[in-house]
């Protein structure tokens, strides 16, 4: 995403008092030790959590900038959600990594890189050096008026809207060790500040790294194909979608019908039968996806639960 697309100024949305910006920008470190560390604690994270540079955008100079980086729609468009990290420590160095992006080293053992993905959510991922290295890590969220934020049975956050409509969202967090084993990690949330509690110790191999990953946009655009039968709705769900659409966050399956619905196409109505193909979808997440979901407008309203056996074919054997 050109950087060009990325607005400094956020005056439409409340944003929080801000700690002081650091004195004096930090120097690239002339050493290669510390960048190779770091990617290689980058590369042992599990592929779904998406820390990777091929679809994402460099906020390294956000960062340092202590500017709001703000999460936009799937298409680009403004949401009037951003984040910003409180930082651990004083910025130290700047790290060029052989993939291109930057992390921004700090005093007390942590590094950060920031990335903006192609579908508008923005990563924040955290190398936490060793042991004696801090166990929380905060960032303030600036969120549109009427804003809160909430924390799911799943251990993900969610931001709602004075109407009760989806806003944006944090799935749980993740953390790993240098192994790729997960380190126990969990989400707190006090106003608008969002602190993830890394429980690191001295049974694990480090460097770990962990994240918050932030979004709005749970799906791409939404096409209709008319057949003999009636239509299909077909849309595919954003990385950072993908993400928040779990059977353990079932709690919040109606944003994404919310979602899909506002994008169908003029001229297409949604229908309850369409919003359970989309549930069993969702319940099936990822095996279901590929990568796309066709809702179908002439299945008859069954339950997603009861679709689930026929892998979400409207209660339908394949091939009926």
């Amino acid at each position: 995403m050109p950087r060009n697309q990325r607005i400094s100024a956020l005056a439409p949305i409340v944003t929080l008092t801000l700690l002081p910006v650091l004195v004096g920008a930090p120097a690239y470190a002339e050493e290669g030790g510390k960048a190779d560390e770091i990617s290689a604690a980058l590369e042992s994270v599990p592929d779904e959590y998406m820390v990777d540079v091929d679809n994402s955008d460099s906020l390294t100079d956000e960062l340092l900038d202590r500017t709001p980086l703000r999460v936009l729609g799937s298409s680009g468009e403004v949401t009037g959600v951003a984040i910003i990290e409180v930082p651990t420590g004083e910025s130290k160095s700047l790290v060029a990594l052989d993939d291109g992006r930057e992390a921004v080293t700090r005093t007390g053992g942590t590094s950060t890189v920031a990335q903006q993905k192609v579908d508008g959510s923005v990563q924040i991922i955290t190398t936490i050096d060793s042991e004696s290295s801090p166990t929380e890590y905060s960032f303030d969220l600036t969120l549109p008026d009427g804003v809160k934020l909430t924390l799911m049975e799943d251990g993900s956050i969610i931001a709602i809207g004075a109407g009760g409509e989806f806003v944006a969202g944090a799935p749980k967090p993740w953390a790993v060790d240098a192994n790729g084993a997960s380190v126990p990690t969990h989400f707190t949330i006090n106003g608008n500040r969002l602190t993830q509690v890394v429980s690191h110790d001295s049974d694990d191999v480090f460097p770990v790294v962990a994240d918050p990953w932030l979004g709005a946009a749970l799906y791409g655009g939404v096409a209709a194909t008319n057949t003999s039968e009636g239509y299909v709705l077909t849309t595919t769900p954003t990385a950072w979608g993908g993400q928040m659409a779990t059977p353990a966050n079932i709690s919040m399956w109606w944003a994404h019908a919310d979602e899909v619905k506002n994008k169908v196409p003029s001229g297409y109505s949604w229908s309850l039968s369409l919003q359970e193909q989309l549930y069993c979808h969702i319940a099936g997440w990822p095996i279901s996806a590929n990568p796309s979901y066709d809702l179908e407008s002439w299945k008859p309203h069954v339950r997603w639960d009861i679709q689930a056996p026929s892998k979400c074919l409207g209660g339908y054997s394949p091939g009926s």
